[in-house]
């Protein structure tokens, strides 16, 4: 319900924005991206691109691009460059293009 206040151009879709923004990421929905859906132990497995982009769920599909985003723009210098965050984010572009990302 909050999602389809966001499709009125008004001040509330301009606070509706702002609140969102305001928010902590799904960490679920996050690792799962930044991983491309590798889990411990298994191989380079196929990515259900389904499970990030919906054509049916706008509103998911650009939360998911505000997080690509993230990955693109971020610096992440000030990780811990051997943690496992620094090291998906290290080559999660090429990572996303090798998987078919975005085609």
């Amino acid at each position: 319900m909050f999602l389809e206040l966001l499709d009125f151009h008004s001040e509330v879709h301009k606070e509706g924005v702002k609140t969102l923004h305001m928010l902590n990421t799904n960490i679920e929905l996050f690792w799962n991206l930044l991983r491309l859906g590798k889990v411990d132990g298994q191989e380079d497995p196929i990515v259900d691109w389904s499970q990030f982009f919906n054509v049916d769920d706008m509103y998911k599909t650009i939360y998911v691009l505000q997080i690509v985003e993230s990955f693109l723009n971020n610096d992440y210098a000030t990780l811990d460059q051997k943690s496992e965050e620094a090291i998906l984010r290290s080559d999660w572009a090429v990572r996303f293009y090798n998987k078919g990302g975005f085609t």
